[in-house]
């Protein structure tokens, strides 16, 4: 209520307020405030990932800001702001939002969305009767490989990349796991077969980079390495470098997009690059 977080606890972390506090606590208003720009281009649909980038990378490098209330949603409780930096306050030709409206880092590009669930949460099933409505062409699916490193640009060189993902032909049917879904026409899909040597991987990952000397890496946009994300080691691409020292990272196993620490990060061993990247880009025919 006040940071405008969420999080997930046990139960045996809850505590109750004090009574003799409790009057106080209620005296102060909750300090979070959900807010999104104003006069942005209406529809934009899911943000692209350059622009989430953009934007985390101006606020996370600016201790303060000031906001201008252009309106106030109350069906939706969303405030409609102008937010500048300081030294912009109040043009608003120099406000975040005309910034990124003029950049045009707003536009949606296909098949580039942000992940909304946490990795290691639970995936979905699809079975084969239900898979055979996927649109996996054969021209799709090799693309899908080269995309994933590439998503949505890329000059990543293929000779740090791993052996395609063989599946199965255009009209054959084929059991899957939903990793991430954005919408009918864009989500992410593992082959269930694989899933194991995906884990076997995963688990490897862990037991090497536990006992690995921390060393400083040089990251570089566009390439491989190894990223530690909520405990879990991800095979992923570099994204974005922030000035802050976060990256935007691309999760090639999983199809999600992440901002991790560049503290967190560590080359991607050759031994962790046979098995083929898993994520493959789907939509549902028809």
């Amino acid at each position: 209520m006040d940071t405008g977080t969420a999080a997930t606890v046990k139960i045996s972390e809850l505590r109750e307020i004090p009574p003799q506090f409790l009057r106080e606590v209620i005296a102060i208003p909750p300090q979070a405030i959900k807010c999104c720009l104003a006069d942005l281009p209406p529809n934009t649909g899911m943000w692209t990932p350059d622009a989430v980038l953009w934007l985390r990378d101006t606020v996370m490098n600016c201790s303060e800001f000031s906001m201008k209330v252009v309106k106030q949603d109350g069906s939706k409780g969303i405030t409609h702001i102008y937010l500048f930096a300081p030294e912009n306050f109040p043009d608003t030709d120099r406000s975040v939002n005309r910034q990124i409206k003029n950049a045009d880092l707003w536009k949606h590009q296909k098949d580039v969305f942000l992940s909304v669930t946490p990795s290691g949460t639970n995936s979905t099933k699809v079975t084969s009767d239900a898979v055979s409505a996927l649109q996996l062409t054969s021209g799709r699916v090799e693309k899908s490989l080269s995309d994933s490193a590439r998503e949505p640009s890329s000059a990543a060189s293929t000779i740090d990349m791993p052996p395609p993902l063989p599946l199965s032909k255009t009209g054959e049917l084929m059991d899957v796991y939903v990793s991430v879904a954005c919408h009918p026409g864009h989500f992410i899909v593992q082959p269930w077969k694989e899933l194991h040597n995906l884990e076997a991987l995963m688990e490897e990952m862990i037991l090497y980079y536990s006992r690995a000397e921390d060393k400083p890496v040089n990251v570089e946009k566009n390439k491989l390495y190894a990223a530690k994300i909520e405990n879990q080691w991800y095979r992923v691409i570099i994204k974005g470098i922030l000035r802050n020292g976060f990256l935007s990272v691309y999760e090639l196993d999983y199809g999600k997009h992440e901002f991790v620490s560049i503290e967190k990060v560590r080359p991607l061993m050759d031994t962790f690059r046979k098995l083929p990247f898993q994520a493959i880009t789907a939509q549902l025919a028809g």
